[in-house]
C-alpha cells in the first residue's frame, strides 16, 4: 500500500496496542447489594452448579459458607465463566474452615457458566452448603493502565444527592487493580444506586 492510496479490505490482528488514551464512561444500574445471595449450593458435591440469578453488573465475587462445623482443612470452589472485558476466566477461591467464612475473589465476573466444588481439596471436614455473593470491586470494560487514569466516579442515589468523587482521592493502590481490572467501590455504599466510573483508557482490553 502507498503512502497516498487506500486499500479495501479485511485487517485482522491479534493483538493491538495502542498509545492514545481515551474518555471511558462504564455505567452500573441499580448496583445489588453486595449482602445479595445469587447461589447457594452444596460445596461437597460434584454436580456442577449454574446460577438462576444473573449478576447485575461485571463484579467479583465472594463464597460464605453456612455449615454447622468447621472444617478440618479449606477446600477449593471453582467458578467458570467471562470477565468485564469478554475473556473467559476461572478462578479458584479457597474456602475458610470457620462455620461462617467468608472468601473474596478477584476476577469480576460478567457472566458465571458453572460453579464446582473441587472436592479433592476438602479433607475430612464436610462443607455442606455454601452461598455465592458478590463484591463491591466493579469491573472496568476497557483497559485502564493505572489508578491515576480513573478520573472521577459518580454516585447515583435514589435518597440522597449525586454526589461526586475525584479518582485522585478514592482510586488507591488499594481500591484499585491493574492485574484484575476492578475498582472497589463499597465506599460510596452503592447499594441501590447508580454508579458512573469515568476514566481514561487505552481502548483495549486486558491481553488474557
Amino acid at each position: 500500500m502507498g503512502i497516498y492510496g487506500t486499500r479495501d479490505g479485511v485487517f485482522k490482528a491479534k493483538n493491538l496496542q495502542l498509545e492514545e488514551k481515551k474518555m471511558q464512561s462504564d455505567t452500573y444500574n441499580y448496583v445489588v447489594s453486595s449482602a445479595t445471595q445469587i447461589l447457594s449450593m452444596d460445596a461437597t458435591s460434584t454436580t456442577v452448579a449454574t446460577l438462576g440469578t444473573a449478576i447485575d453488573v461485571p463484579r467479583a465475587v465472594k463464597v460464605v459458607n453456612a455449615v454447622t462445623t468447621t472444617a478440618e482443612r479449606a477446600m477449593d470452589l471453582v467458578i467458570k465463566g467471562y470477565d468485564s472485558q469478554g475473556l473467559y476466566q476461572e478462578e479458584i477461591i479457597t474456602l475458610g474452615t470457620g462455620t461462617t467464612d467468608s472468601a473474596s475473589g478477584n476476577i469480576p465476573f460478567a457472566a458465571i457458566t458453572a460453579v464446582v466444588g473441587a472436592v479433592n481439596t476438602k479433607g475430612y471436614g464436610t462443607y455442606g452448603t455454601v452461598t455465592l455473593q458478590t463484591s463491591d470491586k466493579m469491573g472496568l470494560s476497557e483497559y485502564c493502565e493505572d489508578k491515576g487514569d480513573i478520573l472521577v466516579i459518580n454516585n447515583y442515589n435514589a435518597t440522597t444527592a449525586h454526589t461526586a468523587t475525584t479518582g485522585a482521592t478514592f482510586a488507591t493502590g488499594t481500591t484499585f487493580s491493574k492485574t484484575y481490572q476492578t475498582l472497589d467501590i463499597a465506599a460510596l455504599t452503592p447499594a441501590g444506586s447508580t454508579a458512573v466510573i469515568k476514566y481514561l483508557s487505552k481502548f483495549q482490553r486486558k491481553r488474557a
